[in-house]
């Protein structure tokens, strides 16, 4: 086994975590990316069981495994905890060795892990941006549907006022057109880049009136609006 790890100093500039389990798996190295990994130097932890140190049964079940049939595994994605409670995500990979100095040629264990935590928070990012951008489409291609129609609602509506005697009845018209030409501002909005708001002072009779005109328009005589402005206003 010393022969085998006789080279530690080239484990130890390589950024996966490595650690060397005897037939027992019990721990015989890490590497110093193993030590940080588990916040706990080789000193300290040389011959202990590995499933003290990392908490998996699937783990476990793939060591066994792997020295039972002489094969490699692979573990993908796999959650670990560690000694103080901390879980993580790795990928695991198992390869069974042996030593040839050993009576018996008992096979050890070396195991690779790699933390894929920022893997897949890039995915998960990635993900979510293919989402936004799928989303951004379909609003786009809505909003070209209804701009589509407002400017035949409008000019509809200002052919009608030309054959309207009552001013009433242009009253009406009128508020077609304004809240078509607002649509239009809205789904502009939603076309083009977004801007911050633009903040003014206005009347707020005037956007009083205009919602009193609505539900007028919308319910006929079956309601009636009576006005007690603050002066103060």
């Amino acid at each position: 086994m010393k022969k085998k790890l006789h080279h530690s100093n080239l484990l130890d500039i390589i950024t996966c975590s490595v650690i060397a389990l005897d037939h027992d798996l019990c721990v015989t190295y890490i590497n110093q990316s193993a030590e940080v990994l588990l916040s706990q130097s080789l000193h300290r932890i040389q011959g202990t069981d590995i499933r003290k140190i990392l908490k998996s049964d699937s783990l476990y079940e793939q060591l066994t495994s792997a020295l039972q049939q002489n094969e490699s595994h692979a573990i993908r994605a796999t959650s670990l905890t560690l000694a103080d409670n901390q879980e993580i995500m790795l990928d695991c990979i198992v390869t069974p060795q042996q030593e040839p100095s050993s009576p018996d040629r008992q096979s050890w264990l070396l195991l690779e892990l790699n933390r894929i935590e920022r893997q897949l928070q890039i995915v998960r990012e990635k993900h979510i941006m293919q989402q936004q951008q799928a989303i951004t489409e379909l609003v786009r291609g809505l909003a070209h549907e209804v701009k589509n129609p407002l400017g035949g609602l409008r000019g509809a509506a200002q052919l009608l006022e030309t054959e309207l005697e009552s001013n009433e009845l242009k009253e009406y018209t009128q508020i077609i057109i304004s809240e078509a030409d607002r649509l239009k501002l809205l789904v502009d909005d939603l076309l083009g880049p977004g801007r911050m708001p633009k903040y003014e002072s206005i009347n707020i009779h005037e956007i009083l009136e205009h919602v009193c005109h609505l539900a007028q328009a919308g319910a006929g005589t079956e309601i009636r609006v009576e006005r007690d402005y603050d002066p103060s206003i």
